[in-house]
């Protein structure tokens, strides 16, 4: 008897999402940031709706007003599609 052993290469495809933060000082100085992984996922669809609610609900914790700068949330991918009329995605 013997064992067939075969090594294969297969493609692997994920989504990760990050959070981004920046320090910045009011004059510009000492500016720091960092990336912290949120979750990994297999599709982009799943991929920004997680992301999305994540950036929305940390957004509302801050209590700055929805058109503030200082949270961006993420682009919607190609191909995924999000309902304009929901309360989540009023921002856009």
């Amino acid at each position: 008897m013997s064992i067939k052993v075969e090594y294969r290469i297969v493609p692997v495809t994920r989504y990760i999402v990050t959070r981004f933060s920046q320090e910045v000082a009011d004059n510009g100085a000492g500016n720091s940031g960092s990336c912290e992984p949120r979750g990994e996922y297999l599709n982009d669809g799943v991929a920004y709706h997680v992301a999305y609610a994540l950036c929305r609900a940390e957004h509302e914790r801050s209590g700055e007003p929805l058109g503030s700068m200082n949270f961006i949330y993420p682009d919607i991918p190609p191909g995924v599609s999000v309902d304009p009329n929901t309360s989540r995605h009023k921002h856009l």
